[in-house]
């Protein structure tokens, strides 16, 4: 069995038969994709306040720790939020 090259009709088609297929699941991927943005602007805007833990972040913006330790912790790898040292820490 031999690929042929689609003709640009062809591609079109497939592109588009490709979409219907899988319309559902990018309207779900694109409804968890608005929800991660508005917590993580919702936490941006927290911490412009000030330092604070994770914990205390989940509490004042009503996301679970667990949430909010996963966004923390990909601004941290992005370079969006940095640690501070701990007070009378001995590092």
């Amino acid at each position: 069995m031999k690929n042929q090259p689609l003709d640009k009709d062809q591609k079109k088609e497939a592109m588009k038969q490709l979409r219907n297929q899988r319309k559902q699941h990018i309207e779900a991927v694109s409804a968890i994709m608005k929800t991660q943005k508005k917590e993580m602007k919702t936490i941006r805007e927290y911490l412009q306040q000030g330092d604070a833990t994770v914990p205390a972040i989940a509490a004042a913006t009503e996301i679970p720790v667990n949430l909010t330790l996963w966004y923390v912790m990909a601004m941290k790898k992005y370079g969006e939020v940095v640690e501070v040292q701990k007070e009378g820490g001995y590092f």
